[in-house]
């Protein structure tokens, strides 16, 4: 991941659709006003990690209410061309704000979506082992193991593929 160039940013390492709310004081839809919510994982880390961990977020339905109570389907994870929306969003934010110049954009696209193929791995595994760790807290009131399950087969497949790329 070090090798990645990716640089290290605050980031939200939690940032699922549950944690984001559209405003009520926004103009409009094609305007808003968003508000992150939930910050406990808050932290400073990888820029690539916290936009892998949103896009395997979208793989994942927390509003069910029966156990597991999640559902998941790899098929919701973002096209590129999603992805590549997402990314522009946030890389027109950063002109907007003077972080970057308007030049770069174009060239710091290409660059983000190189790092989602690793830190795509690495959120797997995190949440892997957070949801292993969770199967020992009692009372808990969500399928943490089959949790687990799940991030550690998206991390051993997203690893097959990186390194069938990289041969």
């Amino acid at each position: 991941m070090k090798k990645s160039g990716s640089p290290v940013v605050y980031c939200h390492n939690d940032l699922l659709g549950g944690n984001i709310l559209f405003r009520e004081d926004s103009p409009s839809e094609e305007d808003p006003r968003l508000m992150f919510i939930d910050i406990e994982f808050g932290a400073y880390n990888y820029r690539g990690f916290d936009i892998a961990n949103h896009f395997t977020e979208w793989c994942f339905d927390y509003s069910t209410e029966e156990y597991p109570y999640f559902e998941y389907s790899s098929e919701n994870f973002p096209t590129e061309e999603e992805q590549i929306s997402f990314i522009r969003a946030y890389l027109d934010q950063l002109v907007e704000e003077g972080v970057i110049p308007s030049t770069s954009v174009k060239d710091e696209l290409k660059v983000i979506l190189q790092e989602i193929d690793i830190f795509i791995m690495a959120a797997n595994l995190l949440w892997s082992l957070w949801g292993w760790k969770m199967t020992f807290q009692s009372g808990n009131n969500f399928g943490h193991k089959e949790f687990n399950e799940i991030r550690l087969n998206d991390f051993r497949a997203t690893k097959e593929k990186y390194l069938n790329r990289m041969m």
